[in-house]
């Protein structure tokens, strides 16, 4: 049996925060976003860096401080990285906006797969629940449903993440 410090330590050198196991067919699993941050950090620096030598050689009139250019790159990339709540807002509109214009037909092509010549008004109906149940998780807040006032109709209202029913 595992002690919770093997545990920690295995995760840790995965690269995750906590969880032993990821999906490593997600391409934003934390380890690939550590990973890659990492690859930014390693090589795109050096590059700046690079660039920041070549504008000295090439600014010999003008006084160009390679200290001064540093901390200006450091600055701008602290502002970047300070804007999270702006980033996660801005990557969800981004998201909402694709998934809103994109055609659903997941459900659509299954059914073709599978040999039938049409889909069927079940597959059309699947996709575009999919599709409005992905923009409503990506609402802020999101939107749920309440399916204990769902009557017969399999279209409950819809509720805020703080219960409050809005249709």
């Amino acid at each position: 049996q595992y002690s919770d410090s093997t545990m920690t330590t295995a995760s840790v050198e995965i690269g995750t925060g906590g969880e032993i196991f990821e999906d490593i067919s997600n391409p934003c699993r934390e380890s690939e976003l550590r990973s890659s941050y990492n690859r930014m950090r390693t090589t795109m620096w050096p590059k700046c860096i690079k660039e920041i030598e070549k504008k000295l050689k090439a600014s010999r009139k003008e006084s160009v401080d390679k200290n001064e250019e540093k901390k200006k790159i450091k600055r701008m990339i602290k502002v970047i990285f300070s804007f999270k709540n702006h980033c996660v807002e801005m990557a969800v509109q981004s998201l909402q906006l694709k998934i809103f214009w994109e055609d659903c037909t997941h459900y659509q092509d299954m059914y073709k797969q599978l040999g039938h010549s049409s889909p069927d008004f079940l597959c059309e109906i699947a996709d575009q629940c999919y599709k409005q149940g992905c923009l409503m998780a990506l609402h802020n807040p999101p939107l749920t449903l309440d399916w204990d006032n769902s009557d017969d109709c399999p279209f409950p209202p819809i509720t805020k993440n703080d219960g409050a029913e809005i249709l």
